[in-house]
């Protein structure tokens, strides 16, 4: 059995493990998870530092487009526990207030799809993997 190799060392990779991973941006073994993934967006709080981050849970994670992140299970008072990103199929969310926030093009992957009700924008995904490619607003 091959021992497992020691983890990116970055928050942002969330546990990483992939053989012959050399962490930070450009690891090509961390590319790799993105085969079959789909492209959906999220809505990001935009800080008044201009970095992104999660609206409700995780809030202190800072999200750097480019950057490859794993979904974690991070419980949170008053929060149902649902484990993955949170992302929908369009850039459409009319139940959450678009004040400090941004939209993103992301990438995911591992992600299963939920049917939502029109007024909380249709279809959503929960991924266990996100990377942003684009800041749209």
């Amino acid at each position: 059995m091959t021992p497992i190799p020691e983890t990116c060392g970055s928050r942002r990779y969330n546990g990483c493990r992939p053989p012959k991973c050399s962490g930070g941006r450009g690891c090509v073994s961390c590319w790799q998870i993105f085969r079959g993934s789909i492209i959906a967006y999220k809505l990001l709080r935009r800080r008044a530092n201009g970095t992104l981050g999660p609206l409700f849970i995780d809030r202190k994670l800072v999200i750097e487009p480019g950057e490859v992140y794993w979904a974690q299970t991070v419980p949170t008072k008053g929060f149902a526990v649902r484990h993955g990103f949170h992302c929908t199929s369009k850039p459409v969310a009319p139940h959450l207030s678009p004040k400090g926030r941004v939209w993103c093009k992301v990438e995911i992957s591992g992600i299963t799809p939920y049917a939502r009700p029109e007024a909380q924008g249709g279809l959503w995904y929960t991924a266990d993997r996100m990377r942003v490619l684009e800041v749209l607003s």
